[in-house]
């Protein structure tokens, strides 16, 4: 589950997520600077990219990524569900 947390000093919140790495076969944490200081607006978008992040484990393990039209649905899908958060459609 992916998390959202303010560093200090910095305007923007980090998401925390788990990535898996193919070659490893293991998951990693990694901190993304989400660009905005709005937290549900950081959630959201954290949320969006362990969706895309999960997808990506599931694509075939040859490839183990998304297709350019498969990440063009969860990045629109991630854009309106973070418009619509925020109250903005």
């Amino acid at each position: 589950m992916s998390s959202v947390h303010k560093q200090k000093g910095r305007p923007h919140y980090f998401a925390a997520l788990a990535v898996y790495n193919p070659d490893t076969g293991k998951r990693r944490q990694v901190f993304w600077s989400t660009g905005t200081s709005n937290k549900r607006q950081a959630q959201h978008i954290a949320n969006v990219w362990e969706k895309a992040a999960k997808k990506a484990r599931k694509a075939p393990r040859k490839s183990r990524s998304l297709s350019p039209s498969a990440e063009k649905r969860v990045i629109a899908k991630g854009v309106r569900d973070i418009l619509r958060a925020a109250g903005l459609e």
